[in-house]
């Protein structure tokens, strides 16, 4: 699954990893999956489906590749790989590799470790996810002060989400309202909560919508997740997660419906580096400062 460099969140739950690692590739080293596929993406900073099947591909060096083929991706063909070069370019290919036959069934491979990957993806395509826009910005109801408490308490209670906003609401009650919001209010601010506050979760697609300047960035980019998600919910380990999403996420009947960079402008890739920490979202919209390391992880919704 794709791990990102520079996050301050440790650890990602199995879901979170999966809602973003068919949008974005992964950088060298942070994928368990075949060989071959890791060689090609090692130099890959991100790329983007686009809506007429064909990729485009920013490298790490700098350099950006448009109207790629899936095959020449797997074939290290781009980003100074042996098969291609570093310099920007386009695909003269029209034609894309396929994991699936027109049955939907995938061929056997196997993961880097030798394990085989099987295709888990469901058949059923989800709805469209709930969303609701975040709320205006209060950009002083938080100091430095509050976001080093709700890190402090977070961590410090193993992502405890009751822990956490009592903890913040002692010190600023005006902060813990503007970070902390039902699922039944009007608006989701950064982070949602459910049961009365002893549950809740990071609200990720909120963030694309903020830093995005739209709610349909943010709108799609959560039904983009959420689809991908529970589509390849039954899968048991991290490689056949991984197949299972870029699969459902090529098919436009599927999760691909969902055009993320589109609804974001073009932006998809800056967007998801700013939301990468969720504290980033927090300080957008209530104030403050990240004065800390981050957050260690996510909570489970």
């Amino acid at each position: 699954m794709c791990h990102y460099v520079g996050m301050n969140i440790k650890v990602l739950s199995v879901s979170a990893l999966v809602a973003v690692s068919g949008l974005i590739a992964c950088n060298a080293g942070s994928d368990n999956v075949g060989t071959g596929e890791q060689n090609a993406t090692s130099d890959i900073d991100h790329m983007f489906k686009r809506p007429d099947g064909k990729f485009d591909v920013w490298c790490s060096n700098g350099t950006s590749h448009s109207a790629v083929t899936a095959e020449e991706i797997n074939s290290n063909m781009l980003c100074g790989g042996p098969g291609g070069t570093t310099s920007s370019s386009s695909s003269s290919s029209g034609a894309t590799s396929s994991s699936s036959s027109s049955s939907g069934a995938t061929s056997s491979s196997s993961s880097s470790s030798g394990a085989p990957v099987t295709d888990c993806a469901s058949t059923f395509v989800p709805p469209p996810a709930a969303f609701k826009a975040p709320g205006a910005a209060a950009p002083t109801a938080c100091s430095g002060a509050d976001i080093d408490k709700l890190v402090e308490a977070f961590n410090g209670s193993n992502g405890d989400w009751k822990v956490t906003a009592d903890a913040v609401t002692a010190q600023n009650a005006a902060c813990a309202t503007c970070v902390f919001t039902d699922e039944a209010g009007t608006n989701w601010g950064p982070v949602v909560t459910t049961e009365g506050g002893t549950k809740g979760r990071w609200n990720n697609p909120g963030c694309w919508a903020v830093v995005g300047g739209s709610e349909a960035c943010g709108s799609t980019f959560n039904n983009y997740a959420d689809c991908g998600n529970k589509m390849c919910s039954t899968c048991t380990d991290d490689p056949s997660a991984s197949a299972c999403f870029r699969k459902v996420a090529s098919n436009a009947q599927q999760c691909g419906q969902y055009n993320v960079n589109g609804a974001c402008g073009g932006q998809a890739g800056a967007v998801n580096n700013a939301c990468k920490n969720p504290l980033n979202f927090v300080v957008t919209q209530c104030g403050g400062a990240d004065n800390k390391a981050g957050v260690k992880g996510t909570a489970t919704p």
